[in-house]
């Protein structure tokens, strides 16, 4: 789990959710985490999100205990 909030790791998942956000097709945000950590990254992904314009999904996936965290970008297909 992630102990003390990171400055640095908070703006590169803002980076993350406004690279998303840019694309010019839908996006889907996958994030591989434990459950008590999704909070604090989804919260750090939508920090970079602007308040208007398309806003990409975000797929939150619990990661097993020796899986490590993953944070990918990739264009939503049809039916997913």
């Amino acid at each position: 789990a992630l102990g003390a909030r990171d400055p640095q790791l908070t703006a590169v998942l803002a980076k993350a959710g406004a690279l998303a956000a840019a694309q010019k097709q839908p996006t889907v945000i996958r994030v591989t985490a434990l459950g008590e950590d999704f909070k604090y990254i989804n919260q750090a992904i939508w920090r970079g999100v602007p308040a208007r314009g398309p806003k990409p999904t975000l797929e939150n996936l619990t990661a097993g205990a020796n899986q490590t965290y993953s944070v990918s970008i990739e264009p939503m297909h049809a039916g997913s």
